[in-house]
């Protein structure tokens, strides 16, 4: 069942009253989605989210209903009816029938949990889990995959999942991208066997831009005892230190180049709100 909070919801080109929104519609057909944080009522990155639903639109053979400038217009629509400064948005193209071309666009405000301050400062507990996804690079609501994990996280009071293909190596988490601090080096898997995260490449980008050099490549479990940090890049997360993946320990919120790159998203998102607000 679909989660919706606030007083309104998007549904093609109308904002109609929370009360009329039937989450069982995503049981049905083949949905492509997108998650974006609002802060200060600026919608982060959503030229970057919108532009990665119309390519798991391409990748899956679909077809958008709405173009890219009349989502961001619902999107913006949906922040001022809710008149809602911080949160999550969850905007969805449901195809009830999968073979179907008929569509229909959805955005609400979902529930959200960001990391504590206690989790930025000392890390948070991750698992490894055995999983892999058909198209890591297509956003599809996928309810049975989401159910088992968000279980085994719970059942282990951990953060998050990170996911290993079939060969031990580390590829992602389950909601979120993973990489690891080796002599300076910051190391993450292939951009082919991942979701092409946002946060992913904005701290890509600003490692470079802090002279950290950065290399995609498969990572073996085994060569997680080499490592000095881990860290998690996601929507909710933002840049998070990991303190422990399975029995393993880290320190890594404490780890000099985790430290900046955490300070640069951060000043990163201010000027993002400041553009946006003409600041």
């Amino acid at each position: 069942m679909e989660a919706i909070i606030e007083r309104h919801f998007v549904k093609n080109d109308e904002i109609l009253p929370a009360t009329s929104f039937v989450s069982e519609i995503f049981n049905e057909g083949y949905s492509l989605y997108e998650v974006l944080k609002v802060i200060s009522g600026v919608p982060l990155f959503m030229e970057e989210h919108i532009n990665r639903l119309v390519a798991s639109a391409a990748r899956t053979n679909h077809e958008l209903i709405q173009s890219p400038a009349k989502i961001k217009t619902h999107i913006n629509d949906l922040i001022h009816a809710c008149q809602t400064d911080t949160g999550n948005i969850k905007f969805v193209v449901n195809y009830p029938h999968e073979t179907d071309k008929k569509a229909d666009f959805y955005a609400f405000f979902i529930p959200y949990h960001y990391p504590s301050a206690a989790d930025y400062s000392n890390g948070v507990v991750t698992i490894t889990h055995n999983a892999e996804r058909t198209n890591p690079h297509a956003k599809v609501i996928n309810r049975a995959f989401t159910s088992k994990i968000k279980q085994i996280i719970e059942q282990h009071n951990a953060f998050e999942a990170l996911l290993l293909d079939n060969n031990g190596f580390v590829t992602e988490g389950s909601r979120s991208n993973i990489f690891m601090v080796q002599e300076n080096t910051v190391i993450t898997a292939p951009l082919q066997n991942v979701l092409p995260g946002i946060t992913r490449g904005c701290v890509i980008d600003l490692c470079e831009k802090l002279g950290l050099t950065v290399i995609e490549r498969k990572i073996h479990l085994d060569e997680l005892t080499h490592m000095e940090a881990l860290f998690l890049t996601g929507t909710s997360p933002n840049v998070l230190p990991i303190n422990k993946v399975d029995h393993l320990k880290f320190d890594s919120a404490a780890h000099p180049a985790v430290q900046k790159i955490m300070q640069a998203y951060d000043n990163l998102i201010q000027t993002y709100i400041n553009n946006y607000l003409g600041k």
